[in-house]
């Protein structure tokens, strides 16, 4: 088997039917697609099951729902193709797109392939390419990083599991962070990323990428989010540029300033009665992780405090901050 699609489905129904459809009518035919329906409520796991009834290289495993870093470890141990590539079943494939992803693979032999994204939106006249900007061709790890922080924090094509491929070898030993809920595909990558050599940077958008589909994670509220846990992502992000010498430039000045966005939400939007428990483990993080001043004087402010165990100053600071955005929010 030469590629395996590795699917994670929970409650798509609505999306899912066309979704197989397309994968059905790919150019390529040498491949599998994996569904790990993530415990479904609605008839998802029935449509896959289907569409696995009619056509052998659809392979269903059904589980409790577990979350789709689960889904996609899953997706990874059953799968038996040479090469690996992911896809969300809300959006859409065109028919030369595994096509197009095996050709570059083939042709240029690169230990990962990074192809373009189109977004689009319900509404028909509402597209977006996302690309590198790098001209297409083939590139050692170190050609890309030196926009890799402003390419990644403008695009996010660096970070997106799906409109990539590479090889099981490549991944062996790597697995997505079941205890993240956000960004754990650039998590993943940032692992992928450590044992890279050479990137095929290909500019062809046969992946489209829904932006407004129905249960999406992607449209989780503030509260909702762990920016705790997307503050360490950042760090590690930073830790990968040091370590391969490109933490310099735009990559430092963008890095530090997400490290002390990510510092700031961590407070801003912890739940009250948490608070406490959150500045100590911030004050851990910036005394250990040696922060840099990001330039944005209330937030070099906090951190400074975090760094001197002031508490006190940190925990009024952010209640007195919530208080003047919610009087100014009412004017």
């Amino acid at each position: 088997m030469k590629l395996s699609v590795i699917v994670p489905v929970f409650n798509k129904e609505k999306y899912l039917t066309g979704f197989l459809k397309q994968v059905a009518a790919q150019t390529f035919r040498e491949f599998e697609c994996i569904l790990i329906d993530d415990g479904s409520e609605d008839l998802s796991g029935k449509i896959c099951d289907e569409a696995a009834g009619k056509d052998p290289r659809i392979k269903v495993f059904h589980q409790r729902n577990m979350g789709v870093s689960a889904a996609r470890n899953e997706g990874i141990r059953r799968s038996a193709g040479r090469y690996i590539t992911f896809a969300d079943c809300d959006d859409e494939l065109a028919p030369g797109y595994l096509e197009h992803l095996m050709g570059c693979m083939e042709k240029h032999a690169p230990d990962l392939v990074i192809s373009g994204v189109e977004k689009f939106w319900d509404h028909p006249d509402r597209k977006e390419k996302m690309l590198t900007g790098h001209p297409e061709g083939k590139y050692s790890l170190q050609d890309i990083l030196a926009d890799f922080a402003e390419v990644q924090r403008r695009t996010g094509i660096y970070g997106y599991c799906v409109a990539k491929l590479f090889s099981r070898e490549l991944i062996r030993g790597i697995c997505f962070d079941e205890n993240m809920h956000l960004a754990e595909d650039f998590d993943f990558y940032l692992k992928v990323y450590r044992r890279t050599k050479t990137i095929y940077i290909d500019n062809y958008c046969g992946y489209y990428y829904r932006q407004n589909a129905s249960g999406s994670a992607l449209l989780a509220a503030d509260d909702q989010i762990d920016y705790v846990a997307q503050l360490k992502l950042n760090l590690r992000c930073r830790d990968f540029l040091a370590e391969n010498g490109a933490f310099t430039g735009t990559n430092r000045s963008v890095t530090e300033r997400r490290i002390a966005d990510y510092v700031f939400f961590s407070l801003f939007h912890c739940p009250g009665n948490l608070l406490d428990c959150r500045v100590r483990e911030l004050q851990n993080i910036c005394r250990n992780e040696h922060l840099a001043k990001s330039g944005i004087l209330f937030q070099d402010w906090l951190t400074g405090n975090l760094e001197k165990r002031r508490y006190g100053i940190v925990k009024e600071s952010i209640r007195g901050y919530r208080m003047l955005k919610k009087i100014a929010g009412r004017s």
